[in-house]
């Protein structure tokens, strides 16, 4: 046998023994040499044996606590996909459970799809879809995405980016929607690291310098905690975000690297839930905290899993500092989320909720990865704010969002029928910009009130998709000609949407929304014309002269009837 093949049974059994699942490892030595003999012979573009894939995404999994079941099926995970093993056959050795998991992460074959685009597309969608029934799918799948991005020097560099992209659209902010930020970061970075390898070097550099002074400043911060408060009984850790993370915040907030302030944070580590309070006030007497700055994510946890506290103080040089405030169990779900409550048996409640949450989604009308994160809520990861129903239950939306946003987010069915909102107490329209922490009791009507308008009012890709698809139901044409939709992707140009807008006139069409926006690169954007396709109107044409503007990087267009 390999060496190393030994060397990574050897620690999954170890894993097993640590986490109280000594019991289950026959079952997973036995997966182990059925998936090793089934891939005889493979070879990765590494030339290493494919096998290693496997092993590896299974010792990962082990190493997190979880059980024999899962450890199973990750090591199986290829085995119908890659070869002539036949589901009947994983149910039969191995029962129907694992099989049932393996089956969901095999791919779709390429050949029933017009490209590879669109294959990558159904296999995500396949994937969200089974873990609305069983966890598990997905985290096998974001163990697997992990080790293939941590291998992708082995493919040539166009494969290489359009893995990286996919995953930093998707299985990146997945596994934050999951609350396992140790894995967020990972991803982001190995991601950002292959888009754009100039501009992640010189930004890790310049963060490891930031980070080296903050570490002095934190240092100097602990020492003067100790001093005042003799009693403490804290742990002290240091917390870092990704790379790609403090890249973000730069181009969101138009930032000098060198006035990141949250390069590295303070965590202070007490024993219980009550003592992060307590804590907060000894730090707080200690050091001034800048208004504004304080979150409590105990009572009210981030994505339903994630509680601390969170708080900006003056430091020890009267420069800012971050502080996080949690317990040791709040830590290890803080890096962990799900996996964290997929080893305690009392959590079944709290998994079947993200179960629930991929099935609310239904299943995404999406032509490629960034649809995806937009009709699955995943294109604002990193930036969020908060708003509350009139009863107190807690939405997460998008920054910038209007009271539309947050009826489609509350109920999506009830959301077209919406008429106006009463805002902490006031009674205002629907396109009222929210700020986070407002209340919200929306007012409806008998019949839908959904309008074409609502389009530009949106912050969401989803919502937007979903007034599309009430549009299509109650504001057909009364020519029953239908609408259309061009959406044009291009490099970011001062008059170029002047110069869009002119070419839709010129070709018959009166504009009922346009919406254009600038990405977060800050260099290209799109822009969306949603027109009445009248006989008047020319579509062959208009597409032509707009393909012909040499900031045009894409364009596509729906046929809305």
């Amino acid at each position: 046998m390999h060496a190393d093949f030994k060397e990574g049974l050897k620690a999954i059994e170890k894993a097993m023994q640590k986490h109280g699942h000594a019991d289950e490892f026959p079952l997973v030595e036995e997966a182990f040499h059925f998936s090793k003999k089934a891939h005889e012979g493979q070879k990765r573009a590494s030339g290493e044996p494919y096998f290693v894939h496997p092993l590896a995404t299974a010792t990962m999994i082990a190493g997190h606590g979880l059980d024999g079941t899962i450890i199973s099926a990750a090591l199986l995970h290829d085995t119908l996909e890659d070869t002539k093993t036949s589901k009947e056959e994983l149910a039969e050795i191995f029962g129907r459970e694992i099989a049932c998991i393996v089956e969901s992460l095999t791919k779709l074959d390429l050949l029933a799809f017009k490209s590879r685009k669109e294959q990558t597309t159904a296999n995500i969608i396949r994937t969200i879809m089974a873990s609305s029934k069983d966890l598990r799918v997905l985290i096998i799948k974001l163990f697997d995405k992990l080790h293939n991005l941590r291998t992708l020097k082995h493919l040539d560099r166009q494969r290489q980016k359009r893995i990286a992209a996919d995953a930093l659209l998707v299985y990146a902010p997945i596994s934050h929607r999951l609350g396992i930020h140790s894995m967020k970061y990972e991803m982001e970075d190995l991601c950002f690291s292959t888009l754009e390898p100039a501009h992640y070097r010189k930004l890790r550099a310049e963060v490891t310098t930031l980070r080296e002074k903050k570490r002095k400043e934190i240092r100097k911060a602990i020492s003067c905690l100790e001093e005042k408060n003799h009693e403490i009984k804290w742990r002290f850790t240091e917390q870092i975000k990704s790379i790609y993370a403090i890249h973000s915040k730069i181009i969101n907030r138009n930032l000098e690297p060198g006035n990141v302030n949250d390069a590295l944070i303070l965590g202070i580590i007490v024993r219980s839930e009550k003592e992060c309070y307590d804590a907060l006030w000894k730090l707080h007497s200690v050091f001034r905290p800048l208004p504004g700055k304080f979150k409590d994510y105990i009572a009210m946890p981030e994505n339903s899993i994630y509680r601390a506290l969170h708080t900006q103080v003056l430091g020890p040089s009267k420069k800012p500092l971050k502080v996080y405030i949690y317990s040791e169990r709040m830590n290890d779900i803080g890096d962990n989320g799900v996996l964290a409550l997929m080893r305690c048996k009392d959590s079944s409640q709290q998994l079947k909720r993200f179960e629930k949450m991929f099935s609310r989604m239904g299943k995404p009308d999406a032509k490629d990865s960034k649809e995806i994160a937009g009709t699955l809520n995943l294109d604002f990861h990193n930036r969020t704010m908060i708003a509350f129903t009139e009863k107190g239950e807690a939405i997460e939306l998008p920054p910038d969002s209007t009271a539309i946003d947050f009826a489609y987010f509350k109920d999506g069915k009830k959301a077209e029928k919406a008429s106006k909102a009463e805002i902490n107490g006031r009674l205002l329209p629907l396109w009222t910009r929210l700020n986070s922490g407002d209340r919200i009791k929306l007012i409806y009507a008998k019949s839908p009130q959904v309008q074409i308008s609502w389009l530009s009012l949106a912050s969401s890709e989803k919502v937007r998709r979903n007034i599309e698809k009430s549009l299509h139901s109650y504001l057909k044409p009364k020519d029953g000609a239908g609408f259309v939709k061009f959406r044009i992707d291009s490099v970011d140009k001062h008059g170029q949407l002047m110069e869009q807008c002119r070419i839709m006139y010129r070709n018959g069409f009166n504009l009922e929304t346009c919406i254009s926006k600038v990405n977060s690169d800050r260099t290209t954007g799109y822009t969306e014309f949603l027109v009445k396709n009248t006989r008047n109107s020319n579509i062959d044409n208009a597409v032509k002269h707009l393909r012909k503007l040499k900031e045009t990087i894409g364009l596509h267009v729906d046929y809305l009837k």
